[in-house]
């Protein structure tokens, strides 16, 4: 009996195989080819039930122990079944049910039913996912097999364990090889490669692939070739750039070793890819010359537009950072090496099952940079070298191609409305391209600019920048690439961040109520991005304009507003009176550009201005509140801008909501502005005012007035 007794213990699936860390059940999983088998199987690989599994942890399986401790919950993202009730309360006679997964047979969410199930052989198995399998699937938990791509296992397992340079043959050939598709005239469809193009004013030389120095190259009038920008965040002071005491240095030759990291690295990868040409803010406009600076940023758009291809520097915080190198030490999981039996091979091969990433990381340093979202919007091809992968993405392709992606999940969704995963709510360039294909030239209307020009701030004033006054430079070239393509009857100007032509409803903005622009802390290798805290105006521009704060902006427009007021632009101060003049020069307005408006002008007094807020009669958002509402003791003056006129009730179409029953006024709208003289008043904030029912009854007896506005 005791001779028995010892040979059906030695037999249980929840005992250590001799030499390994693991239960039989666990090596017989990927080292038998039953396994293999059952795998693919609808039944899947039967593994141990909850007491088993807590039995063979307890015998010391390391697998089963950290299955025990992550698994045996439903999905969260799903509530369970009732008949999962049972693994939680107690039922440890449930068991558990591996089955190979393929890219194409599972959903984004990660959720596949057992019914839509189909067998398929072991080879080109991503994912290993074990449910409890009862009347549905139940998560339990996921692991990412990786193998080497030297090993046997690496014909069966595509995902590859992550390597520690992005320097490699492995990836770089294929970035290559995904370069030369989309220049091709058979590439990517849509994706238009009209041959080389213009150099900037100056441009990296970086030689040859065996190289070790670079040099500055002053382009010739009309002289065409490829070249690569670099989209990087600064980070702060660089050791080295272009300015009028080192350019004839950088002219004549600098070794790379002299070059910060990041923009070695963007040196040796444009080698890499076979381009001479690399464009660097900090080497190619001069630093301390204002004139070189003004025309240089003025072209930036057209740089990043017409370039062959865009670096992205994603995960470096710094031009000091580098982004060759992956930060590995973020991926560490729990990883458990198993032996794997080959089909049809009397070979072995190794796989390392992981626990899998879920996605990218919500928030990396160049995500958070106001220059980096206009070099996003306006590149045709960004090669993004995120903290574990990089990304390909063309001005027509709205998929990414990850390479390095070890146990990474592929990463669709920010790319799902035709974004891009730095700037995911545009392609400006692929919108602009396409509709020049479709109409010509200047095909724009008034509704696509400002409607395009809202997306755009909103999105930027999200960033954050480190230099505050590039406010209006970093959306420069965004602007002249819209005023190439605007209607002859469009008309109008770019004037202080808006188009002169869509006022006055590019004046209708106010703090977003999202978070503020985002910064990294110099210095600190953990540091966690903070929020930037505005607490007075700017006087880069006129208190009217967006570019005057430094907060996240909002615009308050509807396709119901109507618009009874004139804006102008106001074309030197001959046209101002003496006092106004005076008045201008003492708020620092000389400079500016000053709107005249003729609206409705609306007086109230401090008591009734916060009974208006605090009655809820006006909702009011002052443009600086940062300690507590500043209200003018002379008070202030609402400025009607627009009306909302729109129908009484929506009733359901196939097409869509459609209008139904009599127009009304739905809320008045405007800015909140501070008198400064007779006649001339700066903005202090945004007010809308909402009518419950007669809104006739409801109107505020106001006068209509002409003033000036700086």
């Amino acid at each position: 009996m005791d001779i028995l007794t010892r040979l059906w213990t030695f037999e249980r699936s929840t005992d250590k195989v001799d030499g390994q860390p693991y239960c039989r059940k666990c090596v017989a999983l990927l080292g038998s080819a039953q396994g293999l088998d059952d795998l693919c199987s609808e039944t899947g690989f039967v593994h141990h039930s909850k007491a088993d599994c807590l039995k063979s942890a307890q015998n010391g399986c390391d697998l089963c122990e950290f299955i025990f401790q992550r698994g045996w919950v439903p999905y969260s993202g799903t509530a369970p079944h009732p008949s999962a009730r049972s693994s939680r309360d107690g039922n440890h006679a449930l068991q558990l049910h591996f089955f190979a997964v393929k890219m194409e047979d599972y959903d984004p969410s990660y959720r596949p039913f057992f019914e839509n199930y189909k067998p398929h052989s072991i080879k080109g198995t991503e994912m290993l996912i074990g449910r409890i399998r009862q009347k549905g699937w139940y998560t339990v938990i996921d692991f990412v097999p990786l193998a080497s791509r030297d090993d046997p296992a690496a014909e069966i397992f595509p995902k590859r364990p992550f390597s520690n340079t992005f320097m490699t043959d492995d990836i770089m050939n294929d970035i290559v090889n995904w370069i030369q598709t989309c220049l091709s005239s058979k590439g990517h469809d849509g994706c238009l490669y009209d041959g080389k193009p213009q150099l900037p004013t100056r441009v990296i030389d970086v030689g040859t692939p065996e190289s070790n120095s670079i040099k500055i190259h002053t382009t010739d009038e009309g002289e065409s070739d490829d070249y690569v920008t670099l989209s990087y965040c600064w980070g702060g002071p660089q050791p080295l750039t272009a300015n009028s005491n080192t350019v004839v240095q950088l002219i004549n030759g600098v070794h790379e070793s002299t070059l910060p990291p990041t923009v070695r690295d963007a040196v040796l990868t444009t080698r890499r890819f076979g381009f001479r040409y690399l464009w660097v803010d900090a080497l190619c406009i001069i630093q301390d010359n204002e004139d070189d600076k003004r025309r240089e940023i003025g072209k930036m758009g057209q740089i990043y537009r017409n370039s062959t291809v865009t670096i992205v520097a994603a995960h470096s915080r710094s031009a000091m950072g580098g982004f060759l190198k992956p930060e590995l030490g973020r991926t560490q999981t729990p990883s458990f090496p198993m032996a794997v039996k080959i089909p049809g091979s009397d070979t072995n091969g190794q796989v390392t099952l992981t626990f899998a990433l879920s996605s990218i990381s919500t928030i990396q340093p160049l995500a958070t940079r106001g220059w980096a979202f206009q070099e996003a919007m306006l590149s045709m091809r960004l090669v993004t070298f995120s903290e574990f992968e990089v990304y390909c993405e063309c001005n027509r392709k709205p998929a990414t191609l990850i390479l390095n992606s070890g146990s990474r999940r592929h990463l669709s969704s920010p790319m799902r409305h035709g974004g891009r995963l730095y700037a995911p709510d545009g392609r400006l360039s692929n919108q602009l391209q396409q509709a020049h294909q479709d109409h010509g030239p200047g095909w724009m209307d008034s509704d696509f600019l400002v409607n395009s020009w809202e997306m755009i701030v909103t999105q930027f004033t999200r960033r954050s920048l480190t230099f505050p006054d590039d406010r209006l430079p970093g959306v420069q070239g965004l602007a002249s690439e819209l005023l190439q393509h605007l209607s002859p009857d469009v008309g109008g100007d770019y004037v202080a961040g808006v188009f002169t032509n869509c006022l006055p409803r590019l004046l209708l903005w106010s703090r977003s109520n999202v978070s503020g622009p985002l910064d990294w802390p110099e210095g600190e290798e953990d540091a966690q991005p903070r929020q930037m805290i505005q607490t007075e105006r700017s006087k880069r521009a006129p208190t009217w304009s967006w570019a005057s704060v430094d907060y996240p902006i909002l615009y308050f427009t509807d396709e119901w507003d109507t618009y009874d007021c004139t804006v102008s632009v106001v074309q030197g101060l001959s046209s101002l009176g003496a006092e106004e003049v005076a008045q201008v020069s003492m708020l620092d307005q000389a400079g500016l550009t000053i709107l005249e408006i003729e609206s409705e002008l609306l007086y109230r007094n401090r008591h009734d201005f916060e009974d208006d807020r605090t009655s809820g009669k006006i909702r009011a958002i002052m443009d600086i509140e940062a300690n507590g509402p500043i209200y003018p003791e002379e008070g202030v003056w609402y400025l009607f801008l627009s009306k909302n006129i729109g129908p009484e009730e929506w009733a359901p179409s196939q097409s869509g909501p459609t209008a139904k029953g009599s127009l009304r006024c739905w809320y008045d709208s405007g800015i909140i502005v501070q008198k400064r003289k007779e006649g001339l008043y700066s903005r202090i904030g945004y007010f809308r005012r909402d009518y419950e029912d007669d809104s006739k009854s409801e109107e505020l007896l106001c006068a209509r007035q002409r003033i000036h506005l700086v």
